[in-house]
């Protein structure tokens, strides 16, 4: 018998597994995995909810870690929890990390008031370690981690206390350019299997998806060597492929869906993936006429649910799935504000997808009329589960909507297709603001408008793509070939109107960072004559960094060769205590 709670569902394509009635409900972080500390400006941190810890003894208690985007693990931790023995429960797990004083000072922090402040010592490292603490009856909040960044404790301590999303900056030094990807490495390496697999489909919705790469790379990395689940083992797998697929990796793609198939599989949810994911590499490879005929192929039934008639029943990951689900009437009701998906709605989201990809075949083999047929049907399909309020299925149904909209233009009706493409746009930008998904939507909006010519419409729905990608500094990774209508525009009309220079330049920039410039900065800073501490720590620091990522790499080399020894084992074990002794030095450094 198995039993496997899990507690993050995800779906498809971005699909989080849950259902949530109201959008309201993603502005209190207590009820996210994950979410952004601060108001933007100065370091990206992340607080991400941490249901493991050994500090939770009981429902009523929470746990967060902290992680920023220079250090190459979690700089602090935050708790809420209950009961007398909280204050000596948390400094007795302190003590294996950090020698502290019996007593602190008293310290006042805006919006919360007095708090209790002790300064404290790592045990393996000269570097200093704070702890915040405000009890009130019988609640405890907690903020405590590197002192470094302070700065990151306080307002992670000020968001949990007031559950909302309160403005900040977070200032701390910084040793390196932003890299995205390798932020989603640390965090896909903190956050419980279940939570990163969830936040790996939420960055690939939003149009990230060399930070879902990260997150399945380094998921499927976590599973090597503790004989996963073929399952999960083979959803990594796929998840992936794709992500190699949409960054223009055709060659790893195949070998991962290659290696992924090799994993036999009897469950309706990872045959149905297969299907789509595979049906999505070979449209991005333009093969057309094998993808229609891996999107037909048949899949395990919905209604099938493995059991023999008169048989023992076993509780297996899908019936599992279906009890932690939640009863009919909890799931209409949605008492907790998040009731997981069954895995039947969630095949049937997958199937509803599987038909929007038919239907985009469909259109690009020249048969508009029967495409939008079939595009119409997923509409109503995904619309039909939950009378439409699975919140976690909006990037699908924009897709069907800007797709149905492509097919309607390709039967002459413009103002319609213009209809629906802005109707798409307007969907996701309520779940997905300021991203690459809505920037993608933006600019498809744009192409379509410069098709018609509304050329001044056109330019304006351009130009703010182009700078939120630049006031965000959001990664750009698929724009090129939309904003390629744009360039042609900005050309066409230069010659009259010179001042038009700057918008080209902005585009250019946008598309192509100055990562040549960003380089030299920091050679500059590394090769300087200074001989100062300050120096000589931000030199040690990038050289961790970059020992980090050798190793790392090294590590991903020897998981993936074949066969099973004793030696690779015991090599990838050492290596992984080497990375993790160099992530705890290169922390510290940087603090």
């Amino acid at each position: 018998m198995s039993l496997r709670i899990s507690t993050a569902m995800a779906l498809l394509l971005g699909l989080a597994g849950s259902y949530q009635p109201a959008l309201a409900q993603y502005d209190r972080p207590s009820l996210a995995d994950s979410f952004r500390l601060g108001s933007g400006g100065g370091v990206l941190c992340q607080v991400q909810t941490r249901g493991r810890d050994p500090a939770i003894r009981d429902m009523f208690d929470r746990a967060w870690t902290i992680v920023c985007r220079d250090a190459a693990r979690p700089v602090g931790k935050i708790y809420a929890l209950r009961g007398a023995a909280a204050q000596s429960r948390l400094a007795e797990i302190r003590a294996s990390e950090a020698r502290c004083p019996e007593t602190g000072t008293t310290e006042t922090v805006d919006g919360v008031g007095p708090v209790t402040l002790l300064h404290c010592r790592l045990n393996d490292i000269a570097v200093g370690y704070s702890v915040y603490a405000r009890a009130k009856g019988n609640r405890l909040w907690v903020a405590e981690g590197l002192s470094g960044y302070e700065s990151a404790l306080k307002l992670g301590l000020r968001t949990i206390i007031a559950d909302r999303n309160v403005p900040g900056q977070i200032s701390v030094a910084t040793t390196s350019v932003d890299d995205p990807a390798a932020f989603a490495r640390v965090q896909a390496g903190t956050l419980d299997p279940d939570q990163a697999l969830a936040e790996g489909y939420r960055r690939n919705t939003s149009g990230n998806y060399a930070e879902a790469a990260e997150f399945f790379d380094t998921l499927q990395q976590r599973a090597e060597g503790a004989a996963p689940d073929p399952d999960r083992y083979g959803e990594y797998l796929v998840n992936r492929a794709l992500q190699k697929s949409n960054l223009g990796e055709f060659a790893q793609a195949d070998a991962l869906f290659a290696e992924a198939n090799r994993l036999p599989t009897g469950d309706r949810i990872q045959t149905r993936l297969r299907r789509n994911f595979e049906a999505l590499h070979l449209l991005n490879r333009k093969l057309y006429a094998e993808a229609l005929d891996r999107i037909d192929r048949a899949v395990v039934p919905l209604a099938d649910n493995q059991q023999s008639p008169g048989g023992p029943i076993e509780i297996g990951v899908q019936l599992a799935a279906e009890i932690n689900a939640g009863l009919p009437l909890g799931q209409r009701v949605d008492a907790s504000g998040s009731a997981a998906l069954t895995p039947e709605e969630r095949g049937i989201f997958l199937d509803a997808q599987a038909l929007q990809i038919r239907g985009t075949l469909l259109r690009l083999l020249g048969k508009p009329g029967d495409s939008r047929a079939v595009l119409e049907t997923a509409g109503h399909n995904v619309l039909a589960v939950r009378d439409g309020r699975v919140v976690s299925v909006i990037r699908l149904r924009s897709q069907i909507l800007a797709e149905t909209a492509l097919s309607i233009e390709a039967t002459g009706d413009a103002a319609g297709a213009e209809g629906k493409m802005r109707v798409s746009l307007a969907l996701l930008e309520t779940r997905y603001p300021q991203t690459v998904a809505v920037n993608g939507a933006r600019a498809r909006l744009a192409a379509m408008l410069a098709r018609h010519g509304k050329t001044a419409e056109a330019m304006a729905e351009y130009r703010t793509v182009v700078k939120n990608a630049a006031d965000n500094r959001a990664a750009t990774t698929g724009l090129g070939n939309l904003l390629s209508p744009y360039f042609a525009l900005l050309a066409e009309q230069m010659p009259g109107n010179p001042g038009l220079a700057d918008d080209m330049f902005l585009a250019g920039q946008t598309l192509v960072r100055p990562g040549v410039a960003d380089t030299q900065a920091i050679l500059a800073r590394e090769l300087s004559e200074g001989s100062g501490e300050a120096t000589a720590l931000f030199r040690q620091a990038r050289s961790l960094e970059r020992d980090i990522e050798r190793s790392r790499i090294e590590l991903a080399s020897l998981l993936s060769t074949p066969g099973d020894s004793s030696g690779v084992r015991a090599a990838a074990a050492a290596l992984e205590r080497d990375i993790a002794a160099l992530e705890s030095e290169q922390t510290g450094t940087q603090a």
